[in-house]
């Protein structure tokens, strides 16, 4: 890959080949463990996205178990999903690194053909992604043109999927291992103790439990998290419009869509929705 901003592994490598070990030595120890080292921007519960500042050793804590867990299926990811959230660094970007992987970013939101085409040329041994991509793959007509025989490993983020979708996925892929990552931004994607989301769970059985409610003010569609009350805002500045209630609906391909309720002002006689939009 060339081009602004962009710069070859190898290169980066072989400008550190000169570099003597001390300085390298000192710069580590004067690092600690508790040091800020990101800062991921999160939705939260209610209002604007909110800062989540991440240090040196939860997101190395992680990444170990993560190698220590599931490592020997994360040789080759494939990850179409973008890399500023969390997700993607953690189980894509940082275990270049970390593990010695191979990460290709097949495109920087949910898409069917590349995320296919990357695994049959290049052999990936895991996807992850939001479920969308996982349930487009299953429906795509053209699958069978696709050799995604080298998978073995999937793992689904953003919310929480029904058992029986995730037993279509070990039945119709050949993936030998299915996990959901479910998380949040400020634990580096785990839960920590005594951390209080407010949302609702329900253990399914003695080993598994997962979110059945999330009580937020927003909606996330796919991977994408979407405010109500900045829709709203937009909507109520038409001079036809009273009030408006933006909420979401279940679906079966995005986890929800967007809706709105719209009261128009009593003297308003005529109103499309064309109009408004």
């Amino acid at each position: 890959m060339n081009g602004q901003g962009t710069h070859p592994f190898a290169e980066l490598i072989k400008r550190g080949a000169n570099i003597r070990p001390k300085p390298i030595l000192e710069r580590q120890a004067s690092i600690d463990p508790d040091s800020l080292v990101a800062i991921f921007y999160k939705p939260g519960i209610t209002g604007q996205p909110k800062a989540a500042t991440l240090i040196n050793f939860e997101m190395l804590n992680l990444l170990h178990g993560q190698l220590e867990n599931i490592g020997q299926f994360l040789t080759r990811v494939c990850a179409p999903i973008s890399i500023y959230h969390i997700f993607a660094e953690m189980v894509g970007v940082l275990n270049v690194v970390f593990q010695k992987c191979q990460a290709v970013f097949s495109a920087i939101s949910p898409d069917t053909v590349s995320a296919m085409g990357v695994i049959h040329e290049e052999e990936r041994t895991a996807l992850i992604g939001s479920p969308v991509i996982f349930r487009d793959i299953l429906t795509h007509l053209g699958k069978q043109n696709y050799d995604l025989s080298s998978l073995a490993l999937g793992v689904l983020g953003a919310r929480p999927m029904q058992r029986e979708f995730l037993r279509r996925l070990e039945v119709e892929l050949p993936v030998t291992r299915v996990t959901q990552s479910d998380g949040m931004t400020e634990n580096v994607t785990l839960f920590a103790s005594a951390y209080w989301a407010g949302d609702a769970d329900q253990q399914r059985s003695y080993s598994s439990m997962g979110v059945c409610m999330q009580r937020l003010e927003i909606i996330i569609r796919s991977v994408v998290n979407i405010y109500p009350a900045e829709i709203e805002t937009a909507i109520i500045e038409h001079l036809s419009v009273f009030d408006a209630q933006v909420f979401g609906i279940p679906d079966e391909r995005y986890g929800e869509e967007v809706r709105a309720w719209i009261t128009l002002k009593p003297d308003t006689s005529t109103c499309t929705t064309d109009e408004i939009v």
